[in-house]
């Protein structure tokens, strides 16, 4: 359920390419350092974004080295130095996935094995994040009741996980997470809900097209960018 939130590459400036690919390779470094090197493989491009943001609304500079890593160890890269609140993204990175694992799990019975290997630095996200754990933790069983009930409007089964977006925003953010981040964070929300539903609209409404149809004009008309612009501080 995460991944969607990418960079529009042909719209945007070369030093802010490299600036989010920064981003995207301090927060794997992040990850590595709180969770231990096989909880990279968890890293996506949503909580990238959010490292990215968060620090922008925070007010809070990173530094950039080149350096190496495992994926890259002949020519070096920029690298945003993970800091404190990388960090904490980081965590919180990794408790996401473990849940997303865990609800493929629950969903199709399948992914146990998958999900024991990241069962170590979980432990380690849960406990350095117990706050945003218990969020995640909380949204989650709401989406998993709804889900079971077999509801039609999209708007009640996508609103739990909006409003997980919108709680982690205000933990992050704190005084900071004003009344736009946190309309903002709910649309960015129920947007990558919506996302992931239309993906695997096949198995979620089993071949009705009907269904399938209504979601793709939702979407379509779904605008998050009004919300984004709202945002003063960018």
């Amino acid at each position: 359920m995460f991944g969607y939130v990418r960079n529009d590459l042909q719209n945007t400036f070369v030093k802010d390419t490299v600036l989010n690919q920064a981003m995207y390779c301090g927060l794997c470094k992040g990850i590595g350092k709180t969770c231990g090197s096989v909880a990279r493989f968890t890293l996506n491009y949503d909580l990238s974004f959010l490292s990215l943001l968060s620090h922008n609304l925070l007010n809070k500079d990173v530094v950039i080295e080149k350096q190496s890593c495992i994926a890259h160890h002949i020519v070096k890269r920029p690298v945003a130095v993970p800091d404190e609140l990388t960090l904490r993204i980081a965590n919180l990175n990794v408790i996401l996935a473990y849940q997303k694992l865990s609800d493929d799990v629950i969903d199709s019975g399948k992914g146990k094995i998958k999900r024991s290997f990241f069962k170590k630095a979980y432990a380690k996200a849960f406990k350095s994040e117990p706050k945003l754990n218990e969020i995640v933790l909380k949204r989650y069983k709401e989406l998993l009741k709804l889900e079971k009930k077999n509801i039609d409007s999209i708007d009640i089964i996508a609103d739990p996980f909006a409003k997980m977006m919108s709680e982690i925003f205000l933990e992050i953010l704190g005084d900071k997470a004003g009344e736009n981040e946190l309309k903002f964070a709910y649309s960015l929300g129920k947007w990558i809900y919506l996302i992931d539903a239309l993906e695997f609209s096949d198995l979620i409404f089993d071949y009705n097209f009907d269904k399938i149809y209504f979601l793709k004009q939702y979407i379509k008309q779904f605008e998050i960018g009004n919300e984004y612009k709202k945002i003063k501080h960018l």
